[in-house]
């Protein structure tokens, strides 16, 4: 009895070594493709779709160029010394164009802009068409504004643009580059 439990352990342990040096041959095959790497070192090519390398052209080459040549310990400290005076002139200068009063910890995010610069073109990234109002509705990313159109102006030749029904911009509208809309069926709400 003791010979069939020490060869089935035997037969057990023997399976387990084959088990374990099979694992550690997929691990190897498994890491070797994700690197890329070959064998013997080289990187192995992956195609990705149907682009192929046509031709190489060498760079040109370099023309003469100087080797830089380090500084001496004169010119490193007259340039140290350069930077310090440097730095005490704009101190100096930051100090004496500083307002005195309280005015200078005023916050700087409720002034109004002095000017604006705009295309004055619309850029328009959507359009929706509401056939319950008969309206064409169009986002402008450029002007950040929606313009609502009678679906059905007939704009003359001497116009030059068919004039909006509604626009709906503004600062308080917080309208900045959007680029979908949606118009609800049940109440034509945009």
């Amino acid at each position: 009895m003791a010979h069939v439990v020490r060869a089935w352990r035997s037969s057990r342990m023997i399976r387990l070594i084959v088990l374990l040096a099979l694992l550690g041959t997929a691990t190897q095959l498994v890491l070797s493709r994700e690197s890329g790497l070959v064998q013997d070192g080289t990187r192995q090519t992956k195609i990705i779709g149907s682009d192929r390398l046509v031709s190489v052209e060498p760079l040109p080459e370099l023309a003469e160029f100087c080797e830089p040549v380090p500084a001496s310990r004169e010119e490193m400290l007259l340039a140290a010394m350069q930077q310090r005076q440097d730095a005490r002139d704009a101190a100096k200068a930051a100090r004496t164009a500083a307002p005195q009063n309280s005015t200078a910890t005023r916050d700087a995010s409720k002034l109004k802009p002095i000017r604006w610069i705009r295309d004055p073109y619309a850029a328009y990234s959507s359009v929706a068409v509401d056939p319950i109002n008969n309206e064409v509705v169009l986002t402008d990313e450029n002007l950040f504004q929606i313009l609502v159109h009678d679906r059905t102006a007939n704009t003359p030749r001497s116009a030059r643009l068919t004039e909006p029904k509604r626009i709906i911009a503004g600062l308080n509208t917080k309208i900045e580059f959007q680029c979908g809309l949606y118009i609800d069926p049940t109440n034509g709400n945009i």
